[in-house]
């Protein structure tokens, strides 16, 4: 068994009661101990710099999403509490959507999901049809119409709500325990 360290690392000078104690390390030691902290800082720095730049590539929305966007959540997947017109069907609560058609054109649409009535009442369902975790809210505006800038709307403040039956919803809480309003 080597004796020369002691059960707390290398032995030191004793020192008075109640004073610091002093590290008896030899140079070249502390100087290799320190050299070894520099190679894990700088790796620890090289990686963090890779992964930045191969997140930043990504289309974060393509790599985040559900697939609201891309369509992997089907239009029947999605209710809401109503709906204005069909142009306005809630199918159309995905992102990028754009207006199709002219206004009040068969099968023409303006891009968005629109509730009939205007009340922070309404609101989107989406089955996900498994567990999935969700990181994250995107929201989009309706666009304005073609000559109508006053038609653009969208939503000032939402509340998130989740559960594995449509019977019993959980909204997000805050610490407090009130509903979590999430304000644009």
């Amino acid at each position: 068994m080597d004796t020369s360290q002691g059960k707390r690392g290398p032995p030191g000078p004793k020192g008075a009661k109640g004073e610091l104690g002093h590290c008896a390390c030899p140079e070249n030691k502390l100087a290799k101990l320190q050299q070894e902290i520099d190679d894990l800082r700088v790796s620890v720095s090289g990686l963090s710099s890779k992964f930045r730049t191969f997140f930043s590539n990504f289309d974060k929305v393509e790599y985040c999403s559900v697939g609201l966007k891309s369509g992997k959540v089907q239009d029947s997947d999605m209710t809401a509490s109503s709906i204005y017109s069909a142009a306005y069907h809630v199918k159309l609560a995905r992102l990028d959507n754009a207006i199709q058609g002219c206004l009040n054109c068969p099968n023409s649409h303006v891009g968005a999901w629109e509730p009939r009535t205007a009340s922070p009442a309404h609101w989107v369902q989406v089955d996900l049809r498994r567990p999935t975790l969700i990181t994250g809210v995107v929201t989009q505006g309706r666009p304005a119409t073609p000559g109508r800038p006053d038609l653009a709307y969208w939503v000032t403040s939402y509340k998130v709500a989740y559960g594995n039956n449509t019977d019993h919803f959980q909204v997000i809480q805050t610490q407090n325990g009130s509903d979590l309003v999430y304000n644009l």
